[in-house]
C-alpha cells in the first residue's frame, strides 16, 4: 500500500511499460521506478535517509523551494495486503510520523474523511485535518 501526503491531490500512478532499450545505456531513475508521480516542475526533491525509510517507511520526498512547509512525501506500508478500517489508517500512519500527530490533535473542525475510487476502480481512503497555522491533504491506496 503506498501513501502519498500532500497538501496537493496527486495520487501515485504506477510507471509506464518499461521501454525497450539498449542494453549498453543506463536506465534512467525514472525507468526503473516502481512507481511515479507528478509534482510541480518548480518542486525539489529531498534526498531521503535510510533511517527515515526504516522508521516511517518515506520513500521519497517533494518540497517547494518558495515554501518548504508545503510538501508531499510518499510512504511505503509493508505488511498491508488491504486497506484497514478508514479510522485505522490514519491512526496508524500517525504513529510514526509527530508531525501528523500534533496536526490531528490541534484539528479545529476535526478530520474530514471519505472513500473514493478512481477511474480504474482503485479504492483509496482521502483525509483532509485543518489545524492551527496547517493544512494536510492525505490520501491512502
Amino acid at each position: 500500500m503506498a501513501t502519498l501526503l500532500s497538501p496537493s491531490a496527486i495520487l501515485p500512478s504506477p510507471p509506464p511499460p518499461a521501454p525497450i532499450r539498449n542494453p549498453n545505456s543506463n536506465p534512467s531513475k525514472k525507468d526503473t521506478a516502481e512507481y511515479t508521480y507528478l509534482v510541480p516542475d518548480s518542486w525539489k526533491e529531498r534526498l531521503v535517509s535510510k533511517v527515515e525509510k526504516g522508521t516511517n517507511g518515506t520513500d521519497s520526498e517533494f518540497y517547494n523551494p518558495r515554501k518548504k512547509s508545503e510538501k508531499e512525501y510518499l510512504t511505503f506500508l509493508f505488511g498491508f495486503r488491504a486497506l484497514a478500517p478508514m479510522d485505522a489508517v490514519l491512526s496508524n500512519l500517525a504513529l510514526s510520523d509527530v508531525e501528523l500527530q500534533d496536526l490531528i490533535a490541534g484539528a479545529e473542525d476535526g478530520v474530514k474523511s471519505k472513500e473514493a475510487k478512481d477511474g480504474n476502480g482503485q479504492v483509496y481512503y482521502e483525509y483532509e485535518i485543518d489545524g492551527v497555522g496547517a493544512h494536510s491533504l492525505i490520501k491512502v491506496t
